[in-house]
């Protein structure tokens, strides 16, 4: 099992760059000018996701520096349980809620979108996939997150390199302000098995609770993968199920699953 879920729509171009300035996504035409860059969003009105005035970012361990301000992102590493021997086998984590979006990051990210999918994952797309056909989504997220109807959570390994990362994102309407979806929750493969996907789970509930107003996490897995017997095992409850919605090839339908974690 190759934990994913993901939903969501695309917004085209083949280049692009973020900038620092909240609500505006710059695309980059690739012409041989690189300084021509033309604004393609602006922040419409509607939800916002923003944190809960004076709590700090805490998520799955203790918060590693002073509180957030507009702007910051914040780090900490998870928390484990020490095994029978005293020792996790297993190096953990460092989690970052809301990075600074660089070349780096965004590279990372398509690489591990890119492997989680190849690898079998169920994150929007059906294998074999390539770097080139997951950045229209990607582009779609960061649009997103400077509209500040999303926020970033990303892990990185001991290495620094992209290992999981969720998103989560406010939805459209106004009478469902009340929770969010949890979107493109990927482990990269090379650290399945480690505990990582508990993690990040955890890591995104705490990040949830220090929204204001929020009360719920909801996100959609496909059926068929026994993604959503993992996700109960993390508290997670199965509220609603279409069946056959999800078609990943002719004569292969599976079902739309729908989790729910009440903060409340």
């Amino acid at each position: 099992m190759v934990l994913g879920a993901t939903a969501g729509k695309a917004l085209p171009g083949p280049s692009f760059r973020v900038t620092q300035v909240r609500g505006t996504v710059l695309e980059e035409e690739v012409h041989g000018r690189p300084e021509r860059l033309a604004p393609t969003v602006r922040p419409p009105p509607g939800p916002r996701l923003r944190s809960s005035r004076g709590h700090p970012q805490r998520c799955c361990g203790r918060t590693t520096g002073r509180r957030r301000t507009e702007g910051r992102s914040r780090t900490w590493k998870s928390r484990r349980k020490p095994l029978g021997n005293g020792y996790d086998r297993h190096m953990p984590l460092t989690f970052t809620l809301d990075p600074a979006i660089t070349p780096e990051l965004r590279d990372g990210i398509l690489d591990l979108w890119t492997d989680v999918t190849n690898a079998g994952g169920a994150v929007g797309f059906v294998p074999p996939v390539t770097r080139d056909e997951i950045r229209p989504g990607l582009v779609r997220q960061f649009a997103s997150m400077v509209e500040e109807r999303s926020r970033l959570l990303v892990g990185h390994d001991e290495e620094g390199r992209v290992a999981a990362t969720a998103f989560l994102t406010s939805n459209g309407h106004p009478l469902m302000t009340h929770w969010i979806w949890l979107y493109t929750v990927m482990v990269h493969p090379r650290h399945q098995g480690k505990g990582h996907g508990r993690d990040l789970l955890a890591a995104a509930e705490r990040a949830a609770r220090t929204l204001d107003g929020v009360e719920a996490i909801r996100l959609a897995c496909r059926g068929g993968l026994g993604l959503e017997r993992f996700y109960a095992s993390c508290g997670y409850k199965e509220v609603g199920r279409v069946p056959g919605a999800i078609r990943v090839a002719p004569g292969d339908d599976r079902d739309d699953v729908i989790m729910l974690l009440p903060l409340t």
